[in-house]
């Protein structure tokens, strides 16, 4: 499994783990976390999306797609400001949700490392010439 797959589904099931342990808390902290989650994916999906066409694109390409990238940040960030000065959703769950994107792609990466460290016999990159 390629590295960023396995991000994408560490992103996925912390969205959805952290959603239900929010919904033990209250339903509307589960809703605030599922708002946030879903985010969240987004975020990841649309990241995941304009990376792979930057590491493709040529030098003009990369900079529109950089700019692509610059945007879409500001509209997450929107989105997020969005959802929350709406007052309907909860803070505390919005906050529980968001952190899906942050949790998997620390594990996934974790995880990633540590699997292939074990697997590979070889030198690693950087030691080779």
């Amino acid at each position: 499994m390629k590295i960023i797959d396995r991000i994408t589904t560490y992103v996925a099931a912390f969205g959805v783990l952290l959603s239900a342990v929010a919904f033990a808390i209250s339903v509307d902290v589960g809703i605030g976390a599922l708002a946030g989650a879903a985010i969240a994916i987004g975020d990841w999906l649309v990241t995941r999306f304009l990376g792979a066409r930057i590491l493709a694109a040529g030098d003009r390409g990369r900079t529109v797609l950089s700019l692509a990238l610059v945007s879409k940040m500001g509209l997450v960030l929107g989105a997020c400001a969005l959802v929350l000065w709406t007052n309907r959703i909860s803070p505390l769950g919005f906050m529980i949700g968001i952190g899906a994107m942050v949790l998997g792609t620390i594990v996934g990466g974790l995880h990633e490392t540590l699997s292939s460290s074990t697997t590979t016999e070889g030198p690693a990159p950087s030691e080779s010439k």
